[in-house]
């Protein structure tokens, strides 16, 4: 991954906040754009999948695929990443998140800190 300025830092820390918004729907475009810009090499089985998904809501996802996605999209951004499993674990607290709610869609990978520790 290239070291990132200051506004490409911000940009693509909104961009992965937008990427990850359940209450809309998965934009391969934005996710082409964080590739072009982190330089990062996307698994192509991860990516492939992630295609087939352009423009479906996250609400119409089973849980399962939401949960799947969004984790693919993580180890996309992480690519390259020296080693991507520690950089994880980091954000441990994000991987298993509660309901805001009763019947509310859980977010997953959403929170700003999260976000923002995977793009130093």
């Amino acid at each position: 991954m290239k070291v990132l300025t200051n506004l490409e830092r911000l940009a693509a820390t909104q961009a992965l906040k937008k990427l990850l918004d359940t209450t809309t729907h998965f934009s391969i475009c934005t996710l082409d754009e964080l590739i072009k810009l982190l330089q990062v090499a996307p698994d192509a089985k991860d990516y492939r999948a992630l295609h087939l998904l352009h423009c479906v809501k996250w609400r119409d996802m089973s849980p399962e695929l939401r949960q799947e996605a969004q984790e693919a999209i993580m180890r996309i951004v992480s690519a390259d990443q020296d080693p991507v499993v520690a950089r994880l674990k980091l954000f441990e607290e994000s991987l298993n998140p509660t309901p805001k709610k009763p019947g509310e869609e859980t977010v997953i990978f959403n929170s700003p800190s999260f976000v923002q520790r995977l793009l130093k």
